[in-house]
């Protein structure tokens, strides 16, 4: 899929098609440093079968009539009967979405195409300008845009995705950022994890790669190791440490340990974007040793409890998680499979989302409910 499209997502289940696809994201991700009193907004206007025409919006650019109505002096248009299909289907999605292109003269990437994932830096960057405008496409937004820019008093960097010709933002941050390379998750997988089997996806949000170990621990976990990155924003470049019960379903692990992906003395990336497989090695082992205690402790807890399953699950809060429905229906498993005590519960509990339907968000919120379980339940 064309990289500079909104919908961009890329999917496999081994390392070498994640590196070749790491690599090529990774190559294609750049960083300009715009001046915002240069900001000059194009507006779509029309489109032919050779030229996308915008008017240009710049304070310069505007003139007002005695009833109050603005009037735009200058258009500006864009060839496109030379672009590919790819290329055209960029043109065909900002006709339908953001109606706009963004351009800085004197940097060294003059025009963009906007990303829906540059709303949210640029929003937090903006004063007066909320996320929800900021979305509506259209002339009223844009006049708004071109003003809170300019009167910004300080550079902006602009990280963009390109293929050599056309540009698109999809963040923008007040100072340079360093955010962590693809790639060097493959190096890190590859080294440290070679015996794991891999799933991974990228989109223009963050880069998943979910790596599990072939071993038990705890007696009736295979671990895990999430990778999860973003260099629009969204997410914190974070390592997550995982158990799936064996009896599980492959994607349902859930994360107990967090290791922050950070820069700087303490943290395991350098200034290149790579990463320190040492220094992440001694984190992990120390998430990994938490973890065990942390099921330990689960497994005490209910091991020590007084409580019925209906009681634990009503304390648990467990209706709010999975739903009422879903309640009602292990509720009754357990009922016809004659689950009494609390530890038998615990079990059925780390094996749940293998026995009913859950969205991606209460799957989310189970992984949660699981990693806090022994405080939820203390």
């Amino acid at each position: 899929m064309y990289l500079l499209l909104d919908k961009y997502a890329a999917y496999g289940t081994d390392l070498d098609s994640f590196r070749k696809e790491a690599i090529f994201v990774d190559e294609n991700t750049c960083i300009a440093e715009v001046d915002p009193l240069e900001t000059r907004i194009l507006d779509y206007y029309k489109i032919s079968p050779t030229r996308a025409v915008f008017h240009v919006i710049n304070d310069g650019d505007i003139r007002y009539t005695e009833d109050g109505r603005y009037v735009v002096t200058n258009m500006e248009a864009l060839r496109i009967d030379t672009l590919n299909s790819d290329q055209l289907s960029l043109i065909q999605e900002m006709r339908s979405k953001s109606k706009t292109l963004i351009e800085f003269p004197t940097a060294s990437a003059k025009r963009f195409f906007i990303g829906e994932t540059l709303y949210k830096t640029l929003s937090a960057r903006l004063n007066g300008i909320g996320g929800r405008f900021l979305k509506q496409a259209g002339s009223i937004r844009n006049y708004a845009l071109v003003g809170a820019l300019q009167d910004s008093d300080s550079a902006m960097h602009i990280l963009y995705r390109t293929d050599g010709r056309l540009n698109k933002a999809v963040a923008v941050f007040s100072k340079k950022v360093r955010f962590c390379k693809r790639t060097a998750i493959a190096d890190v997988i590859e080294k440290l994890f070679p015996k794991g089997e891999i799933r991974w996806s990228i989109t223009q949000e963050c880069t998943e790669v979910y790596v599990e170990m072939p071993e038990l621990v705890c007696g009736e976990f295979y671990k895990g190791y999430l990778f999860k990155i973003s260099d629009t924003g969204y997410y914190a470049d974070t390592l997550y440490t995982t158990l799936r019960k064996y009896d599980c379903k492959p994607d349902d692990y859930y994360t107990l340990g967090e290791i922050p992906l950070a820069y700087g003395e303490d943290g395991v990336i350098g200034a290149d974007g790579v990463i320190d497989e040492n220094a992440l090695k001694k984190h992990i082992l120390v998430s990994e040793a938490h973890n065990q205690d942390l099921v330990a402790g689960q497994r005490r807890y209910f091991e020590e409890c007084r409580l019925s399953p209906m009681e634990l699950s009503l304390k648990l809060g467990l209706s709010s998680i999975i739903g009422i429905k879903n309640r009602k229906v292990i509720l009754e498993d357990i009922s016809n499979k004659g689950i009494s005590e609390p530890t038998d519960f615990y079990d059925y509990l780390v094996s749940l989302p293998r026995m009913i339907v859950l969205s991606d968000y209460q799957k989310e919120a189970y992984r949660n409910f699981l990693n806090n379980l022994s405080k939820v339940a203390g």
